[in-house]
């Protein structure tokens, strides 16, 4: 089908102004434009039909030499769309013009049209450069509720400096523009300000008749009876000066205007009356067609002198394309009911059905079809409907599209399934229910006939009626069912894009009503495989991001939505992809972002996405986006920009669209659940699923339930929450929602600690930390930093998934609650050993100095640690390492210090310096010293104090002989002795004297220099009766002490050998 429905004929007879010939040059109001143009930007000419308005215009560009866009209002512009298009044209041919293309309008723009609007304008302003003035011709045309008084409201608000707006109207500024009055850029030239004066009638006058103008007085008589009304006044004059005059009561009226020219129509020969009643027909006329609708040869030459003459016609001319001639509006209106009158029914019905072909053939397809309508001609309108029907949904004019198959009679529609289509699909955007009924009855038109491609559309069209309702996907399961039936007549697809199409659809059905489908799996292959061919962009870009919300959210596939991510985005920028898909795309792309443990980017990517519907008025994304953002802020831990988010989420929420409900109760209830807001949690749970079971949408039952087994057990319902826990669970393993899992097993251990079962408890940390590892989890809406802190840190205690673990907290910047000495394994980002040595890891590696050592800033540490890494005093700091430098020079010897070993560990929040107290972060750093001193040596755990044992790798900074820290050696050393005997007396209670004597020998390896180690050895061998390792041990003792400290084993050690029956 050849497709016109934007063809330059038409175009240039919307956007071309008229060549008024032989017209009188009013230079008055000539002197009026050029000072309104001074002092302002808008003019607003408002006057009767027949006041000259337009030839005014026309001929002050003409004597100004002025260039203008010149666009020409019909009733067509009513759909904004339309407007908005035609505009779009005349600024191709502007010297400003960019090669990108002004973005067309679409539905999902009318309810932010004024943003639109206000965008769009700046844009084509831009692109107006070197024209210095807009003129909007017969404005009156725009119907009183059409939106396009919205858009011009905003193009008149944004007029740059050194551009003119004008508008020609028959009326002032209708109320949505009144506003304009109050500007001081705004001049209105009213009825009174069009009249011609006394002496501009003469002067009209004197230029129509030349040598047979009659006298002043005949002048004045004329003058009066007209009311400086021009087009009276030129219909006067052409009737000859010696005609009887009447006067004009009401300048513009039509019955006067027809009276006038019915005496002079009747004074034309009747072959020039036969030629301008059937070329009025025509809204543009060019010599051709008038040729070929009248057969008059000389069209060319009658049209020419009728411009010579002035006679009612303007000419337009542009380049390449020749003269076309527009018969004045009055003048027209006149002919067509002379021609109803003079041309027999038969004969004018001929003649409109020609003249309908011939402007289809030249591109104005409205006039066309308004024609047709009047001949009744259903088929050939239907079939020039059926031609623009494509082009105009691609221009998003589907109020145009709409209204001329509303002109179509429903018994002449009800055999043409496709015009059924079309109107579905127009409808779709403003009223799904509708758009369903008019798709449903397409598609059985289209079965009925056998036309494949036409089942396939309609049924994909009913598709996306649930999806654009966003509300109750439970009556798609008829269409899911015939959908087998629909394969089994059809099993070949009638053109890729329809294929695309279907598949595109039943995927998106299946998933959001049937995601246990067995064919689902089947479905997503063929649409992956789809995406990487070559079609349309618009619709790899849909179909892509709802598979990517697929595999990210509904199967928790991170790996696959994350290759097709990069797949797809070199796609996102192409010309083709209009903000409406590049909206859905940021809130796939923040999805795929905080999934990833990314939330600054996915916050960055909702920030594009929202500035975006702002600047173009398409806010049809805005609550999905607003939605990411919340739990992107949510797991980042900003719970305010969070709560922000969730409250315009509340403000848009519509009761209708269920699934947004599903989805603000959701990020609500995670919010909440942050704060922990245990009243608020309960009832975003149960409105959340509500409205998930309203809906009929699986996946958002799998969600909210495990939020209402969250709530119940908060409240002590335990019995309920487990309930509500395996039903997710269930679900989730039918539809293979491992995303959901993950809620699941975190919930389970949380219930399992409540309960105090730790075997369940660590089952189910190991069950969420391999399903994570699995699937590359790093983030869930779920996510808690705190929470999973702990689960964290139970997992490494207890060797559940340690690399993966280790991975996880060190990507999402984790950090305990204390430290202590369960916590060694956890990846620190800075980890000190002070005992049996000095080493510090930096994210776990050591730290290497590949040039000079710092001596300065390791000092600094030590004696900090010594001191106990803690608020520590500055003063303390500074008499221990610069004893000798007074007032500001420690204080700066301190800071300059400080400064390099902050450098030193990379990273700043590593050391806390608030109000002179210095001290490591607990959370970043991990300390030997105090992982060793978290356990009481006599009443600390068992297995807690053998940790606490193997720290001590031998004394306090042994090779520093510093007073801080040799003290600091000793008290820790002393510590050591009590832990190391209390734990042998520990197995030597419970008989467990091997044991005993492993541990002693230990203590002994770290420092043997513990005569107290000695002896309890010493007792330890001889309750096994072993003689000789009692005198062993005693003679060991006596040469390390002897050796060591010059000393010889205590009084006591020697009464112990007597006792235990020794000799050393």
């Amino acid at each position: 089908m050849q497709n016109d429905a934007g063809r330059r004929p038409l175009s240039l007879a919307k956007l071309t102004a008229p060549q008024p010939n032989r017209a009188w040059p009013r230079r008055r109001l000539f002197d009026c434009l050029d000072a309104a143009r001074r002092s302002g930007n808008i003019v607003w000419i408002a006057a009767p039909a027949g006041s000259g308005k337009t030839t005014l215009v026309a001929s002050y560009l003409q004597a100004r030499r002025l260039r203008a866009v010149w666009y020409r209002v019909d009733p067509a512009d009513g759909d904004a769309a339309s407007f908005f298009h035609y505009l779009g044209l005349a600024a191709k041919g502007s010297p400003g013009r960019r090669d990108e293309a002004l973005p067309a309008f679409a539905a999902e723009y009318l309810e932010g049209l004024p943003v639109f609007a206000r965008n769009w304008f700046r844009r084509f302003y831009e692109r107006m450069k070197g024209f210095p003035l807009l003129v909007f011709d017969d404005y009156h045309q725009v119907a009183a509720d059409s939106p396009v008084h919205v858009a011009v409201r905003e193009a008149l608000a944004e007029v740059p400096p050194g551009l003119t707006v004008i508008v020609a109207s028959r009326a002032e500024p209708p109320p949505l523009l009144t506003r304009l009055r109050t500007l001081d850029t705004f001049t209105l030239l009213d009825r009174d300000a069009l009249r011609l004066t006394a002496d501009e009638s003469a002067g009209v006058a004197r230029q129509r008749l030349a040598d047979s103008t009659p006298d002043d007085a005949a002048l004045r008589t004329l003058h009066e009876r007209t009311q400086g009304w021009l087009a009276g006044l030129v219909l006067m004059l052409e009737r000859g000066p010696a005609a009887p005059a009447a006067d004009v009561t009401t300048p513009g009226d039509p019955l006067v205007f027809d009276y006038f020219a019915g005496e002079l129509l009747a004074q034309s020969e009747p072959r020039l009356q036969r030629f301008l009643v059937t070329t009025a027909l025509l809204p543009r006329v060019t010599p051709a067609a008038a040729s070929a609708l009248t057969g008059a040869g000389d069209a060319a030459e009658l049209l020419a002198d009728l411009d010579r003459r002035n006679f009612f016609v303007a000419r337009h001319r542009a380049a390449g394309v020749g003269d076309s001639y527009e018969y004045h509006p009055l003048f027209r209106q006149f002919l067509l009911e002379q021609g109803r009158r003079q041309l027999g029914p038969d004969e004018l019905v001929a003649a409109k059905r020609e003249a309908a072909s011939l402007l289809a053939r030249d591109g104005d397809v409205p006039a066309s079809i308004a024609l047709l309508r009047e001949t009744g001609d259903w088929a050939e309108l239907i079939g020039l409907v059926l031609r623009q029907a494509p082009e105009l949904l691609r221009q998003g004019r589907f109020q145009t599209l709409s209204a001329w198959i509303g002109d179509v009679p429903e018994s002449q529609r009800a055999g043409v399934p496709w015009l059924g289509y079309f109107l579905g699909v127009c409808r779709l955007p403003y009223d799904p229910a509708q758009a369903r009924d008019l798709l449903a009855s397409a598609y059985a038109g289209f079965r009925d006939a056998g036309n494949a491609r036409g089942e396939y559309l309609a049924w994909a069209g009913i598709v996306d009626t649930f999806v654009y309702a966003w509300s109750d996907f439970r009556p798609a399961d008829p269409w899911i069912d015939e959908f087998d039936a629909l394969r089994a007549r059809h099993p070949g697809f009638p053109s890729r894009d329809v294929e695309v199409r279907a598949v595109a659809a039943i995927f998106a059905m299946l998933i959001y009503r049937r995601p246990q489908h067995p064919e689902l799996p089947a479905w997503t292959a063929r649409l992956d495989a789809l995406l990487s061919q070559d079609i349309d962009p618009v619709v790899r870009m849909t179909a892509g991001s709802q598979l990517v919300l697929y595999y990210n959210w509904w199967t928790g596939n991170m790996a696959r939505a994350n290759e097709l991510v990069r797949r797809l985005e070199p796609f996102a920028s192409a010309r083709e992809i209009g903000p409406f898909v590049r909206l859905a795309w940021e809130g796939i792309l923040a999805i795929s972002h905080w999934m990833n443990a990314d939330n600054a980017a996915a916050l960055a990517a909702v920030g594009r996405g929202l500035a975006l519907a702002d600047e173009t008025g398409a806010h049809v994304w805005d609550f999905m986006l607003m939605g990411q953002g919340a739990i992107a802020a949510a797991t980042s831990g900003d719970l305010a920009q969070a709560r922000s988010f969730l409250e315009r989420m509340q403000a848009r929420i519509a009761g209708e669209r269920r699934l947004d409900g599903v989805q603000y109760h959701f990020f609500a209830f995670q919010e909440a659940a942050h704060r922990g807001d245990l009243n608020a949690m309960p009832g975003h749970a149960q409105a959340g699923l509500a409205c998930a079971v309203q809906a009929g949408v699986v996946w958002g039952e799998v969600y909210t339930r495990p939020a209402l087994a969250h709530a119940l057990f908060l409240a002590g319902d335990e019995a309920g929450a487990q309930r509500e826990l395996q039903a997710a669970k269930d679900l989730a393993a039918q539809i293979g929602c491992t995303n959901a899992f993950y809620y699941v097993h975190e919930l389970e251990a949380q219930f399992a600690e409540a309960r105090g079962d730790l075997a369940a408890q660590l089952a189910a940390i190991a069950a969420l930390f391999a399903v994570m590892r699995e699937q590359g989890f790093r983030n869930s809406a779920w996510w808690r930093d705190d929470l999973m802190a702990r689960l964290c840190r139970i997992a490494l205690e207890n060797s559940i998934e340690p690399d993966f673990v280790r991975a996880l907290i060190r990507l999402r910047g984790l950090q305990p609650d204390e430290a202590d000495v369960r916590l060694e394994r956890w990846p620190w980002p800075v980890r000190l050993r002070a005992l049996g040595g000095f080493a510090i890891e930096l994210h776990g590696e050591p730290l290497r100095f590949t040039g000079k050592v710092q001596k300065r800033p390791l000092e600094l540490l030590r004696a900090l640690i010594a001191l106990g890494g803690r608020g520590v005093n500055e003063a303390q700091l500074t008499e221990a390492l610069w004893p000798d430098a007074e007032g500001d020079d420690a204080h700066n010897a301190f800071v300059t210090t400080l400064q390099r070993l902050r450098k030193l560990l990379g990273q700043r929040d590593a050391l806390l310096l608030q109000e002179g107290r210095l001290g490591l972060n607990p959370r970043l750093c991990w300390v030997d010293t105090w992982a060793f001193e978290s356990v009481d040596p006599d009443a600390g755990d068992a297995d807690d104090l053998l940790r606490a044992l193997d720290l001590y790798r031998g004394g306090f900074l042994a090779n520093d002989e510093a007073a801080w820290a040799i003290a600091t050696r000793e008290r820790l050393r002393a510590r050591y002795v009590r832990a190391a005997g209390a734990d042998a007396r520990r197995h030597v209670a419970a008989g467990r004297w091997e044991e005993a004597i492993a541990r002693l020998e230990r203590a002994l390896r770290v420092d043997n220099t513990v005569e107290a180690f000695y002896q309890q050895l010493m007792r330890c061998h001889a309750r096994l009766g072993r003689g000789a390792e009692v005198a062993s041990t005693y003679r060991r003792c006596h040469d390390v002490l002897g050796a060591t400290l010059q000393l010889r084993p205590s009084p006591s050690t020697d009464a112990l050998l007597k006792e235990l029956g020794g000799a050393a």
